[in-house]
């Protein structure tokens, strides 16, 4: 069994590190998340919706946790 597993991503997941986690994902069984994906958020109150949510999701990711950033104000 393989798993993958990233963590404090800190919002870096742009599209070459998308190509990178799919071709990793694609020999992996698992694949987990323990959070701090974001730059930053906001659980109160979204003002938009992290387009690393869906990485995540077209990543086939089985579990994934919030980390700390996920509950930071949005900067700028």
């Amino acid at each position: 069994m393989r798993i993958l597993h990233t963590n404090d991503m800190h919002g870096t997941l742009g599209d070459a590190e998308f190509a990178r986690l799919a071709k990793l994902r694609s020999d992996c069984d698992l694949y987990f998340d323990s959070g701090d994906l974001i730059k930053a958020g906001n659980l109160a109150i979204p003002t938009r919706i992290d387009p690393a949510w869906d990485a995540l999701a077209r990543l086939d990711c089985t579990a994934s946790v919030m980390g700390n950033r996920e509950s930071h104000p949005i900067e700028s």
